[in-house]
């Protein structure tokens, strides 16, 4: 729920991949690292249909989408890329009475793009790819 990461070989127990997502600031490009906080709350997660990505939804109301394909990148073993962050316009006011939220997640039969579904603002589609 805070945002940590754990990618297992249950077969060999083994541990893939372990990165704290959104503190690692290597997770991010330069122009994403304005979008982001350390102290997230995950609300929803939800693994594409090909398996190489991982959609969030934060207390923020963001989307993020995260790279998780480990065995075709050489990446550090705490670095998972973020390919994509989606920031919903909110009201100040709408913020201050917790009137928006995140409701759901789900991906495209393509793992292409990711709809959001909101309470209180109208809900959007991410494209991830």
């Amino acid at each position: 729920m805070e945002g940590t990461l754990n990618i297992w070989d249950a077969g060999e127990s083994i541990n893939l991949k372990s990165s704290e997502l959104f503190a690692t600031s290597a997770n991010f490009t330069e122009d994403m690292k304005d979008n982001v906080s350390k102290n997230v709350l995950i609300f929803n997660a939800v693994l594409s249909p090909n398996g190489k990505y991982l959609a969030l939804g934060d207390d923020f109301c963001r989307v993020s989408i995260w790279r998780i394909d480990y065995e075709n990148t050489s990446d550090a073993k705490d670095i998972v890329k973020c390919v994509a962050i989606y920031k919903p316009d909110i009201k100040e006011e709408d913020k201050q009475n917790d009137s928006v939220g995140i409701c759901d997640l789900k991906w495209d039969y393509q793992s292409k793009s990711v709809s959001a579904s909101y309470y209180g603002i109208e809900s959007v589609i991410v494209e991830a790819v």
